[in-house]
C-alpha cells in the first residue's frame, strides 16, 4: 500500500547530525585524513552548508562545543531564521569548560515558539533513582567505595545529557488549534563495554519523556540522537519495542561480532539493580527509517549505524526520509571525515505530517473526487510524484526516500521544500 503525501503547510522536517567536536577530531584519531581537512575552520562551513541545503525546520546536533555554539553555530543559523538552545555535558572537566561538548536544538523561529525547555542530566537522575532504590538520602549517599549504590553511581556517572523542547506552532492547524511538538536530542555514552550504562540512560530519557506526557503535554515526540548503539542492541530494542527481553538482558546480548555480559549484573548481582520489568515505557516509538541505514558512522576503525530519528506514531506519520549515502561516497577518501563530509557521521533527516492534518487532507481529497471527475488518474500509485518546489520532486512510497547521494554537489542534493564504537 502506498501513501499519498499530505500537502499540509504543517508538515515539518527534522535533521539529526553528530558534527564531530574538534576536541575529538585530531590526526591521532583520524590518521588517514589530511590535517587541513580536520581543521575546524574548514569543517564548520562544510557542516552548516550541508545542513542548510536540506532546509530543515528543526536541527538536532550532537558534539557541539559550548564555545562553538556561541561563537559560530548560533550566529550562523540566526542568519537563516533559526533559534538555538544548548545543553553541555556534565563534566568536572580537566579541559577548559567552554570546550566541553553537548547537544543543541535549532528551530525555525518564524514557525515555532518555545513553550518549555527541559534537560536530562543522566548523572543526577541516576543518583536520585539509585538513592531511592537503596532507600538512601540522595544528599547522604555513603562514601564507602564498596557500597553497591556508590559503585553503581560511579559506573553510571558519564556526564551525558539530553535536551528536550516543547515547541508550539505559530499558526493554527486544520482543527483550529496550534500543533505542539516535543523534540528530544541526546548523545549516549560511547564505550562498547558499558552497554548497561547506555540501557540505563535510554530508560531514564524515556521515563522523563513520559513525565512530560503525565504533566499534560500530550504532544507527539520526535527523538533524535547518537545512541552509540546498533539496531541489534538492547538500547534499540527498548526504544522501538518499549521494553527489553529479560532473558537477553539478563544473560547475554549476542550479535554476529561479539557477546557482551551486562556489567551491572555481573559485578553487583541481579538483586542490586532495579527490576528489569521497570525498564519499559509507553511512548510507542517507531523509526523514521523502515530499514535503518547501513552506515551512519563510517571511519577506518568502525563502520555501522549508531544514529536514529524516532517518533511517536499515534499523532505523527513519516512522509519521507533522506536516502542513505552510498558507501562509494563514504569510502572515496578511505573513510570519514573527508573533504566533502566533515564529520565521521552522516546526517539523518525525515519529514513528518500530523495525523489529524493527513486525515483532513484525505477527507478533502475524497470530497473533491465526489464533486468532479479527475482529468487523469494513474493506475499505479507507486508512480505518484508530488512537486514541493522547483527543485523538489519526491517519489512517495510506503516509506518514501529523499535523494542525497553526493552532498558535494548541489545538483545531486535534494532541497527539501520550505523549509564509535559499536554496541552489539
Amino acid at each position: 500500500m502506498f501513501k499519498k503525501m499530505c500537502k499540509s503547510s504543517h508538515n515539518f522536517r527534522v535533521l539529526s547530525y553528530n558534527c564531530l567536536a574538534p576536541i575529538y577530531c585530531n590526526e591521532h584519531a583520524y590518521p588517514y585524513v589530511n590535517s587541513h581537512v580536520l581543521n575546524w575552520d574548514y569543517r564548520k562551513y562544510n557542516i552548516t552548508r550541508e545542513i542548510l541545503r536540506y532546509c530543515p525546520d528543526i536541527i538536532c546536533l550532537q558534539e557541539v562545543q559550548l564555545n562553538h555554539f556561541e561563537e559560530f553555530f548560533q550566529k550562523e543559523f540566526q542568519e537563516h531564521n533559526y533559534e538555538g538552545i544548548f545543553r553541555t555535558k556534565t563534566r568536572d572537566s580537566i579541559r577548559e569548560k567552554r570546550s566541553i561538548d553537548g547537544c543543541a536544538i535549532f528551530f525555525n523561529k518564524n514557525r515555532y515558539d518555545v513553550r518549555s525547555r527541559y534537560h536530562v542530566d543522566f548523572n543526577e537522575t541516576a543518583r536520585q533513582y539509585l538513592a531511592q532504590h537503596f532507600h538512601l538520602d540522595p544528599k547522604n549517599i555513603p562514601k564507602d567505595t564498596q557500597h553497591p549504590c556508590r559503585q553503581m553511581i560511579r559506573r553510571l556517572h558519564k556526564g551525558n545529557v539530553a535536551l528536550i523542547l516543547l515547541l508550539t506552532e505559530k499558526t493554527n492547524s486544520a482543527y483550529d488549534h496550534p500543533h505542539e511538538l516535543i523534540v528530544a536530542n541526546t548523545h549516549m555514552y560511547w564505550d562498547p563495554k558499558f552497554t548497561d550504562v547506555k540501557v540505563w540512560q535510554t530508560y531514564m530519557l524515556c521515563k522523563e519523556l513520559q513525565k512530560l506526557r503525565a504533566l499534560g503535554h500530550n504532544a507527539p515526540i520526535v527523538l533524535c540522537g547518537d545512541f552509540n548503539s546498533e539496531p541489534s542492541s538492547a538500547v534499540y530494542q527498548i526504544l522501538v519495542q518499549s521494553k527489553i527481553d529479560k532473558t537477553a538482558y539478563n544473560v547475554k546480548l549476542v550479535s554476529s561480532r561479539i557477546t557482551i555480559q551486562i556489567e551491572l549484573i555481573k559485578e553487583y548481582g541481579e538483586q542490586n539493580i532495579p527490576s528489569l520489568e521497570e525498564l519499559q515505557h509507553e511512548l510507542n516509538f517507531v523509526s523514521a527509517y523502515t530499514n535503518e541505514p547501513k552506515y551512519t558512522n563510517y571511519t577506518a576503525h568502525y563502520k555501522g549505524t549508531l544514529d536514529y530519528v524516532l517518533y511517536s506514531k499515534e499523532k505523527l506519520s513519516c512522509l519521507s526520509h533522506l536516502e542513505e549515502v552510498e558507501e562509494t561516497q563514504l569510502s572515496k577518501e578511505m573513510a570519514l571525515p573527508n573533504s566533502v563530509h566533515s564529520s565521521d557521521h552522516v546526517p539523518l533527516m525525515a519529514e513528518f505530517g500530523y495525523n489529524d492534518d493527513i486525515k483532513s487532507f484525505h477527507n478533502d481529497l475524497s470530497n473533491q473526487h465526489q464533486q468532479q471527475q479527475p482529468l487523469f488518474q494513474s493506475n499505479s500509485p507507486n508512480n505518484h510524484i508530488s512537486k514541493r518546489g522547483n527543485d523538489d520532486k519526491l517519489k512517495m512510497k510506503a516509506k518514501p526516500i529523499l535523494s542525497s547521494q553526493n552532498t558535494a554537489s548541489a545538483a545531486t542534493a535534494v532541497v527539501l521544500n520550505s523549509k564509535n564504537p559499536k554496541d552489539l
